[in-house]
């Protein structure tokens, strides 16, 4: 399984900026939007470039107007065709493989909508603590793993969809594709890597 998160790529690693992000993606997943103003209370100005690096790289969305950040790390308080429950909170992600590899990674209880992009058909994802129970019985499911590059909301995450089956990821993409097929638990374990500066 690799070690690569695709949440670091090119990103400043300092203690600083995870600390930002930390603070940004855990206010999300109470279900509030953070407010620009406030993590430069937190943080101070040098906040801003910051931000702006996250925006950039496709780890985090901005509401202009109100000054607010809507998303980040794969959370999303704006609706998405992906619905993911933690403690209650209802949110948004911004792919399928979110519903999956963020409550691996954060090993909490959790429910999980997305469709099959094919045929439509509902897929229902929960979680105790982490680990998530049926997927043996429903060993069709497949998730995509694409190989992209570049700001990850909008390279990634659009195709990094969960299929019925290989037959209907195969309908979707073609038979040559460029990305992996990959079963649910591997999706999670690589969900515990992604995620894995939200975990210490």
């Amino acid at each position: 399984m690799t070690d690569f998160s695709i949440l670091e790529d090119g990103i400043d690693q300092s203690r600083e900026m995870i600390e930002v992000r930390r603070t940004i993606f855990f206010s999300l997943l109470t279900g509030r939007e953070v407010s620009i103003d406030d993590l430069v209370v937190d943080f101070g100005e040098e906040v801003i470039p910051r931000i702006e690096e996250l925006v950039d790289g496709g780890l985090a969305i901005l509401d202009e107007e109100h000054a607010t950040i809507v998303g980040a790390e794969g959370v999303s308080l704006e609706e998405t065709s992906h619905r993911l429950s933690i403690g209650g909170t209802d949110l948004y992600t911004w792919c399928a493989f979110d519903i999956v590899g963020i409550p691996s990674a954060l090993k909490v209880d959790a429910h999980g909508v997305t469709n099959c992009p094919t045929c439509g058909r509902e897929l229902r994802f929960s979680s105790q603590a982490g680990v998530f129970d049926g997927l043996a019985s429903d060993g069709e499911l497949v998730g995509f793993w694409p190989n992209s590059q570049g700001p990850v909301v909008e390279n990634f995450c659009p195709s990094a969809l969960i299929y019925c089956s290989i037959e209907h990821l195969k309908i979707h993409k073609g038979e040559i594709f460029e990305g992996s097929a990959l079963p649910i638990d591997d999706l999670a374990r690589r969900g515990e890597v992604t995620w894995r500066i939200f975990c210490n």
